[in-house]
């Protein structure tokens, strides 16, 4: 189990994870949360917010420490690399995209809380690029996050660098999104008789 924490200052996370304990086999910090310390900019989009975040909860856990980064960063290299400086597994890449919908005639927000996390299929090659730069900047692992919806989706991911994937929007349409995702991967692999993904890519970039 991996639990998500979320805070306003870099200095709110640790506090969290002190008190979570035992709880979970893992954390991920998602540093997308606005920093009340500096008017609101997203913390995950400063690389020295993410360093004093991520080696403040390095002290207080030994568990494995995920950070999620937000899609408007000026050097996503940098944020990643700052993550893994201070003490993370991997990066998660990446979080939705802020997003302003309106209503069609009333022209007024269409959600409450009027900016809301754009997400889906839509923000899939964007989320590509940053990836593939991502995975290229850090030696840890790049955990892939943007509209995946089928093992093509998840393959595209793996091809440009990440490690893994997560997969959200498209299972609240289809529960089993992920189940359908992973046992295509495994038929790939035994159609082309390998045993792994990259050795699947390997296999095509070969071709």
């Amino acid at each position: 189990m991996i639990i998500s924490v979320g805070a306003h200052r870099p200095n709110g996370y640790a506090p969290v994870v002190r008190d979570l304990g035992t709880a979970g086999d893992a954390f991920e910090l998602n540093v997308s949360c606005p920093n009340l310390d500096r008017d609101g900019t997203d913390i995950g989009s400063d690389p020295d917010a993410i360093e004093a975040a991520v080696a403040a909860v390095r002290l207080e856990t030994d568990k494995p420490l995920i950070v999620k980064l937000p899609v408007l960063a000026s050097s996503i290299a940098e944020c990643a690399q700052a993550a893994q400086a201070a003490g993370a597994d991997a990066v998660c890449v990446a979080n939705s995209i802020p997003a302003l919908p309106l209503e069609a005639y009333t022209r007024a927000p269409a959600i409450g809380n009027v900016i809301g996390g754009l997400s889906g299929p839509s923000i899939r090659p964007i989320v590509l690029r940053l990836v593939w730069l991502a995975a290229r900047s850090v030696d840890i692992p790049v955990i892939a996050c943007g509209g995946i919806e089928t093992a093509d989706d998840a393959l595209d991911y793996f091809s440009v660098g990440a490690s893994a994937v997560q997969v959200g929007t498209a299972s609240f349409a289809r529960p089993f999104a992920m189940v359908e995702i992973v046992r295509t991967l495994q038929q790939c692999c035994t159609d082309d008789r390998v045993t792994g993904i990259r050795d699947l890519i390997d296999l095509w970039r070969a071709q």
